[in-house]
């Protein structure tokens, strides 16, 4: 079983909503996928180039039996659902946005693991194990 850090967002008018709804959905366990699932408080950052509305975020961790493949097709699944199309990134509108940042001892994003979005939610998750460990592989990785 390999635990999972993602990092959940939107910016759309009802971006609140989004990112509630989601987070009830993994906290359900997300079709069976996760099981002691954590999840962070929402909290609002500004969106990178400063040309689009701000982001409400959430960061989550939890543990799966299913592959990294078979959980990102899952999470962008669920982003479609939510209205989210190839458009909408290029407007700058993103109705929700749901990345797989940590599969087991593999960082698949690092860029994202030292930006603010994600660094606020793993702080409140306060879970020592992730912290510790991701410090380890990015000074490796550096």
């Amino acid at each position: 079983m390999a635990q999972i850090i993602l990092s959940i967002g939107s910016n759309t008018r009802d971006a609140l909503d989004k990112v509630t709804e989601t987070c009830g959905w993994l906290l359900d366990g997300a079709d069976g996928h996760l099981s002691n699932i954590q999840i962070s408080s929402t909290y609002t950052t500004p969106e990178h180039s400063g040309r689009h509305p701000d982001y409400v975020n959430a960061v989550a961790s939890a543990y799966s039996d299913s592959s990294a493949d078979k959980l990102t097709s899952l999470f962008k699944h669920r982003e479609q659902q939510a209205g989210r199309t190839i458009e909408s990134k290029q407007t700058g509108l993103v109705p929700l946005d749901i990345d797989l940042l940590v599969y087991g001892d593999t960082i698949l994003r690092p860029r994202d693991m030292t930006r603010d979005h994600t660094l606020i939610g793993l702080r409140q998750l306060n879970d020592r194990k992730i912290t510790d460990r991701l410090l380890a592989s990015l000074t490796k990785n550096a």
